[in-house]
């Protein structure tokens, strides 16, 4: 079914017309004071109505592929250890760096230095002062180093007066486009599937392809935690199909009245229903609440129960 389809059976049922409506008509319908104010309000009923829908009937499975495969070769210097910065300074370093990662505990300067190969001597590139906002919580810094000589990059963790830790240390030669691509340097990924996915509402399922092809494999290298968070073991290589319910499209004011939604048109036909109650109930309350009853009647019978078939052989041919 069509936007338009949708609001011309709700305009029907409010005014009880069996005139023939095409989509043709809205336009002009849109501009005449008898239909305006009902169909400027039927995006966001719309959208209630389908969040409804969707949580109760057959949801919208989409996939979405992850690969995942950064080579040993991207980086130099990496571990997950903690180290405790007391009276030396703590220092790591890695040729041709072009970025960092490392996480915090408490109030820290930090100096990345780049090798002077004329003057044999360490020059400043850039000074992190951390302080600490709530002590033993670990901070995570990261970012891009500029460095189009591949000069020998190192980070110096200043011993001072502050008792503190650094873990989870890493410089990349990998060249990432923005701060926010440098790859963690931590045990395991997680990935906020919410953030990662714009129509994403709740994983169904992950598929987990090693680089060996062994496809379909699950392991324990990664663990889905609630409904949107994803955790990967940082040493796994290879590619995910994650199947997920997604979000309906969300209906606004500039949506084409030629445009078909995603859902099916059994779920769809519930749509008018839910209108006509909302945008009709100030005009006759009996009416909208009879709509209203009938949308609700009509979920119940759409929801799909997907529980798996159980098959009994009683005379040994399964």
């Amino acid at each position: 079914m069509t936007w338009g389809e949708v609001q011309l059976a709700a305009i029907k049922k409010m005014f009880l017309t069996n005139d023939v409506l095409e989509d043709t008509d809205l336009p002009a319908m849109k501009e005449n004071r008898k239909y305006r104010t009902y169909l400027d309000a039927m995006p966001e009923a719309a959208n209630e109505a389908l969040l409804r829908i969707m949580t109760v009937s057959r949801p919208l499975i989409k996939e979405y592929s992850m690969s995942y495969n950064l080579d040993d070769t991207t980086y130099d210097a990496l571990n997950f250890d903690t180290h405790a910065i007391t009276d030396d300074d703590y220092i790591v370093e890695c040729d041709a760096a072009h970025s960092y990662y490392f996480e915090l505990d408490n109030t820290a300067v930090v100096k990345i230095e780049s090798y002077n190969e004329t003057t044999e001597e360490w020059d400043e590139e850039d000074e992190i002062d951390h302080t600490a906002t709530i002590a033993k919580t670990y901070e995570t810094y990261k970012g891009l180093i500029t460095n189009a000589s591949d000069k020998n990059i190192r980070l110096r963790f200043v011993a001072n007066e502050y008792f503190y830790n650094v873990r989870n240390i890493a410089l990349y030669t990998l060249k990432f486009r923005t701060a926010d691509e440098v790859f963690n340097c931590t045990p395991r990924q997680e990935y906020n599937l919410k953030t990662l996915i714009s129509d994403f509402y709740k994983i169904s399922s992950v598929e987990y392809e090693s680089l060996d092809n062994t496809k379909g494999k699950f392991t324990s290298e990664y663990v889905i935690q609630g409904d949107n968070t994803l955790l990967i073991d940082s040493s796994i290589r290879g590619n995910f199909k994650i199947k997920y319910e997604a979000y309906p499209d969300k209906i606004q004011t500039t949506t084409l009245d030629s445009y078909v939604f995603t859902m099916a048109d059994e779920m769809i036909a519930l749509l008018p229903l839910y209108l006509v109650s909302e945008t009709y109930k100030d005009d006759d309350i009996a009416i909208a609440t009879q709509y209203r009853n009938q949308f609700e009647l009509g979920l119940q019978e759409v929801v799909v129960m997907d529980e798996p078939l159980d098959f009994q052989d009683n005379k040994g041919y399964l």
